[in-house]
């Protein structure tokens, strides 16, 4: 193989990773109001004062995901 072939299926690959990854986060803007709906209720009715801190860090990042 030569050194252009090695660089022409590396840049293939990260055009494969970067349509993968925007897929990924397009199913994530679909779904995201249901599942920030459950962890909103989880986090409401849960007593666990730690399982809450880890509600908030997961509502965190939906939050970022969405501003994306």
């Amino acid at each position: 193989m030569s050194q252009l072939d090695i660089s022409l299926y590396f840049n293939n690959f990260l055009v494969f990773l970067l349509f993968f990854f925007l897929f990924i986060i397009k199913i994530f803007k679909n779904f995201n109001y249901f599942y920030l709906n459950l962890i909103i209720r989880k986090s409401i009715y849960s007593t666990d004062r730690f399982s809450n801190l880890l509600n908030l860090k997961e509502l965190k990042l939906i939050s970022s995901i969405l501003k994306l």
